[in-house]
């Protein structure tokens, strides 16, 4: 995954998921600016429309619970799906809405898809 947030660096990262409870991940990110990498820990769910996780700062112990407490640097994310209100087959690829950061619903309430503008 390439992650361009606006306030950072671009920077790559891969990771590797581990079947234990709770599920683990581990993360390796390398800065797209240099060799140096930072290694991090965290734990994952996902469920049918829904992907939560919680990972831990660099060089700090995996967390323990899908919480974060005041300045523990812990990041807890939960991603849900969001469905298509027209079926795929009925959307041309021109008219896929690309991933923004912006809070944008992906398809209007007219149940037609549409492009958004770029920043």
């Amino acid at each position: 995954m390439l992650v361009e947030p606006r306030e950072a660096h671009s920077r790559w990262s891969t990771f590797r998921l581990l079947p234990a409870k709770p599920r683990q991940i581990d993360l390796t990110t390398t800065a797209a600016d240099g060799p140096t990498f930072l290694r991090t820990y965290g734990i994952y769910s996902l469920g049918d429309d829904e992907l939560t996780y919680c990972v831990a700062p660099p060089g700090q112990p995996r967390p323990a619970g899908f919480a974060t407490a005041k300045r523990d640097g812990n990041t807890l994310v939960v991603l849900r799906r969001v469905p298509f209100l027209v079926p795929l087959s009925e959307v041309s690829y021109t008219e896929i809405v690309p991933f923004t950061t912006d809070a944008v619903p992906a398809v209007p309430q007219d149940g037609r898809a549409r492009q958004v503008p770029s920043d």
